[in-house]
């Protein structure tokens, strides 16, 4: 398949290779000439059958999903994209796929060679899908008590995210499957809304933000990555322009995407906006298709989940010149670009056919390294750690509003401790007195083990009643352990005096947690991320 030219498609095509549609979309009807699939990364593909209709009944394998995409590109003038968040790995949307350690045990692993690996692996689980985009690293800077920072967020270091998120980039692309900074300009690390919901802002000066959150997109621009994701958060630093009284976002901003990260910071491949319809965009100013037209017209290459007008509004935005076509011919050029750099003109396959039980073993291979080198001793005022006397016997606590946890940890931490000699009880939640009493006789270890994430942000009403009874006995052999939000150790359990950040439920962090406690691997014990917030610091210590 030849790379077209601009002048050979008509301005329709030209317009449907900007956007990119949801799954539902027939994009094997040659006449809807849509250029991008959006594969739903973050859900179970459960959700989507082999002619992208929504089933409740179905899972798609990975081989069925590629075979798909081959179907819709060989009916195509120009080849279809696909693209995902992988955030935790392939395995949110291909159940056979092993998962990847998420963004935070990289940063606490803190190895740039180790962050490659993992780059390139993802990278092979997506293309072995025909998945070739990769929504990517993720180079926000925290924002503490944001729901949506957990688990994606790499460290609070701009240094320490620039150095991993260059190399994960570097993995990722190093196998054809293109890289996203994302979400350009970044956030605010007092900012807790979710721009699903609330329109962002992002209120440190220009200067401040180059210094910090600009330094670190800069540097993934400057070694080449491929698009850049924009946000629906404002950046009155940058643009002050209000429409009813409200500030422009960044995604229908054409100051910030235009003049500052297509002109000043010098990006030459896509920019593609978050999804339209987050309501940080699309109540910002009229309707949807009002926001379809801002966002292209902003200098945004790419509108993410657009519906089957899409086409129609842009066309007619054209025709009464509200769109230059050199805007569409800049955008088109653009995705043209990044597919061809791809391969995706190639003949006469677009995705590789590794064996999948072998791309699982060195996916797992790989999480265990990076595992070993993450899990950290945040806290160990009482000197518990590492253990000066053999364990018999430990019990695990779990505090967690996802209801699956308790059989994760009987399946991981709980397991891996039994493998190597130690007998391990576990235990959904405390409920009175007398049942920690009873724990803190029998045990050598009491540990309470949560994973406060991004789809269970809270703790429930049981969590709670846990607080309780935590530490009424055994205090002095307490040992809490998060694997999701890193912050727990002080936000929710700053009463314990050991506690160890595993960052991710992924199993080798389960064994690595068994491993660092036996004293059979070392603790890390350079923190990734500020446990104690700033204002905190003058009076308390972890």
């Amino acid at each position: 398949m030849k790379k077209p030219k601009l002048e050979e498609l008509t301005l329709r095509e030209r317009i449907g290779q900007t956007g990119i549609a949801y799954p539902a979309m027939d994009l094997k009807d040659p006449d809807v000439p849509f250029g991008i699939a959006w594969s739903v990364g973050g859900l179970k593909m459960a959700f989507v059958n082999m002619d992208f209709t929504p089933r409740d009944d179905l899972k798609m394998t990975a081989d069925a999903y590629a075979q798909e995409m081959e179907k819709v590109n060989a009916c195509r003038k120009v080849p279809v994209l696909s693209a995902m968040d992988c955030i935790f790995g392939i395995d949110g949307a291909f159940y056979e796929m092993s998962p990847i350690v998420s963004a935070p045990m990289i940063g606490a692993a803190n190895d740039e060679a180790l962050a490659f690996e993992a780059g390139k692996m993802r990278g092979l689980h997506m293309r072995r899908t025909c998945t070739n985009w990769w929504w990517g690293p993720n180079v926000d800077l925290p924002a503490r008590w944001s729901e949506i920072s957990y688990g994606r967020l790499y460290s609070d270091d701009p240094e320490r995210v620039a150095r991993l998120a260059r190399a994960e980039m570097l993995g990722c692309q190093s196998v054809g499957v293109a890289a996203t900074a994302k979400h350009f300009p970044g956030t605010d690390e007092m900012e807790y809304r979710d721009p699903h919901t609330n329109l962002q802002m992002l209120h440190c000066s220009l200067e401040s933000w180059k210094q910090r959150q600009g330094k670190v997109f800069q540097d993934l621009i400057d070694n080449g990555i491929m698009s850049v994701m924009t946000s629906h958060m404002a950046f009155p630093a940058y643009d002050d322009t209000k429409v009813n009284g409200k500030y422009v976002p960044t995604s229908a901003s054409r100051k910030i995407i235009m003049e500052l990260l297509k002109g000043e910071m010098g990006f030459q491949g896509v920019v593609v906006t978050d999804a339209v319809k987050m309501l940080g965009l699309c109540t910002w100013d009229g309707s949807l298709q009002e926001v379809y037209v801002a966002s292209l017209k902003a200098g945004n290459d790419a509108i993410l989940g657009v519906d089957a007008d899409y086409i129609d509004v842009i066309e007619a935005a054209v025709k009464r010149g509200e769109i230059s076509e050199e805007r569409i011919n800049d955008a088109c050029k653009r995705v043209l670009d990044m597919k061809e750099k791809l391969g995706l003109f190639e003949e006469p396959t677009y995705h590789n056919t590794d064996d999948i039980a072998a791309l699982n073993a060195a996916t797992m291979a790989l999480n265990k390294q990076i595992a070993d080198k993450a899990i950290t001793l945040n806290v160990n005022r009482v000197g518990l750690l590492p253990m000066d006397q053999d364990i018999q016997r430990v019990h695990i606590i779990t505090i967690c509003s996802d209801p699956n946890f308790e059989n994760q940890i009987r399946n991981g931490l709980a397991a891996a401790f039994e493998k190597r000699g130690v007998h391990a009880g576990v235990s959904a939640n405390l409920y009175s007195y007398e049942q920690i009493e009873k724990i803190a006789a029998e045990n050598d270890l009491i540990i309470y083990a949560c994973c406060r994430g991004r789809k269970y942000c809270y703790f429930d009403v049981d969590n709670h009643e846990s607080f309780n009874f935590i530490l009424s006995a055994g205090a002095e052999k307490s040992v809490g352990v998060s694997f999701g939000d890193p912050y727990v150790a002080f936000d929710k359990l700053s009463c314990l005096d050991t506690f160890i950040n595993a960052y991710s439920a992924v199993p080798e962090a389960h064994e690595a947690v068994a491993d660092a406690i036996l004293g059979n691997i070392p603790f890390q014990t350079s923190a990734s991320f500020e446990i104690v917030p700033k204002e905190f610091q003058k009076y308390e210590q972890m």
